[in-house]
């Protein structure tokens, strides 16, 4: 594989129109201007190519029966299966992606809130693909978009093209300061510190810990609805599912707040991302055979108005699963309140069980009483 500027420098024609803003336009726009001015000169950019012409993928679904799956046999077969860029799902993809790689530095060690962070991408393509094209600018599009809204910075990005698949990484620091920077001048933003630092080990273990009583709960970081398309699952059945609509960046704001004020305090007792293979596969990892969980996901299907369990398990849905001591619940309800964010408590580790195991019958009746909490405060002034 080899850089491309052909891919970055040329103008867009996609499903019939033609687009105003080239993809380095975009990914300079979301550059940190102070970056920008202490780099050194950038070469002069090359002449952009003729345009390229390409239309959106087609979603072809061929099946939409869940009911002979098990969560199990799903669990098995996304390990298994090999990571593949959704190009018909690329921007709903692209934002899940990004998402889960800042949602991952909130178990860093240090001192830093969303503002001071900065992100590397890094687009690995196949331009030879039916659809590659406007995937590929439709990817970069929803980076920005989603960067922007979230105030976090490019730091760098490369675009290399080449056979084989394609595939999309980001990587996470913090925002570099520009040596002509004077640090006395700088005056804090929103969801920024004046003197951030970020180790490179884990703050807090993604293990369950076998403590007696202690809660094992969820926290997605979106407000959409639960659905398969774009994910792992969905790929491997050819399922008939949109994707999830992955757009409340100011709620995203607010959960990365607090959690990160959860992982500095010492709140956390285990904590995991929710990532690109489920929330299954995610509580699964979690689980060992000293320290399972019998998960009852069934109050997030009530909330949720969902039906299929499925949905629920393996949509590509940022978001986090985390353990605290019972002796923290009544803080972590009143912080999670203040800031409207929704959480749903799975159940406790069990040392006995061995394995993970879901249940959608309501095990324990807790979240019908959080639900009539939730409802009353809403109709308070």
């Amino acid at each position: 594989m080899e850089k491309d500027p052909s891919l970055l420098y040329s103008t867009y024609v996609i499903d019939g129109v033609r687009l105003d803003l080239t993809p380095e336009m975009m990914l300079r726009s979301v550059m940190d201007a102070r970056e920008v001015d202490c780099a050194p000169s950038p070469l002069a950019a090359p002449p952009s190519p003729a345009g390229i012409v390409d239309e959106t993928p087609d979603v072809v679904p061929k099946n939409n029966d869940l009911r002979s799956l098990s969560a199990q046999e799903c669990l098995d077969a996304v390990r298994s299966s090999e990571e593949v860029f959704p190009l018909e799902f690329s921007s709903s993809y692209t934002r899940f992606l990004l998402t889960s790689s800042i949602i991952d530095t909130l178990w860093l060690e240090g001192s830093f809130k969303i503002g001071d962070l900065c992100t590397r991408a890094s687009w690995k393509w196949n331009p030879t693909l039916l659809g590659s094209m406007a995937a590929f600018y439709h990817s970069v599009s929803a980076a920005c978009d989603c960067l922007d809204s979230l105030g976090i910075c490019l730091e760098d990005y490369e675009c290399i093209s080449g056979e084989g698949k394609c595939s999309l990484a980001f990587t996470q620091g913090l925002r570099p300061v520009c040596e002509t920077e004077e640090q006395d001048d700088f005056i804090s933003e929103p969801y920024r510190s004046r003197f951030p630092e970020m180790g490179s080990s884990r703050l807090i273990g993604e293990s369950l810990v076998p403590e007696p009583g202690s809660w094992v709960i969820y926290i997605p970081f979106d407000t959409s609805d639960f659905r398969l398309g774009a994910s792992r699952l969905s790929a491997l059945y050819s399922l008939s599912d949109p994707a999830p609509r992955l757009e409340d960046s100011d709620y995203f704001l607010d959960c990365y707040e607090v959690l990160r004020e959860f992982s500095e305090d010492g709140v956390l007792l285990s904590a995991a991302t929710v990532g690109p293979l489920s929330l299954m596969d995610t509580l699964s990892r979690m689980c060992s055979r000293l320290c399972a969980l019998d998960a009852d996901i069934s109050g997030i299907m009530d909330a949720y108005g969902e039906k299929q369990a499925l949905r629920v398990l393996f949509s590509n849905i940022p978001g986090v699963v985390i353990q605290i001591r019972d002796q923290d619940f009544d803080y972590l309800d009143a912080e999670l309140l203040l800031q409207d964010v929704a959480y749903y408590p799975l159940g406790h580790p069990d040392t006995a069980l061995g394995e993970l195991k879901i249940s959608t019958q309501g095990n324990s009746g807790l979240q019908s009483i959080l639900a009539s909490l939730l409802k009353g405060a809403e109709g308070e002034d």
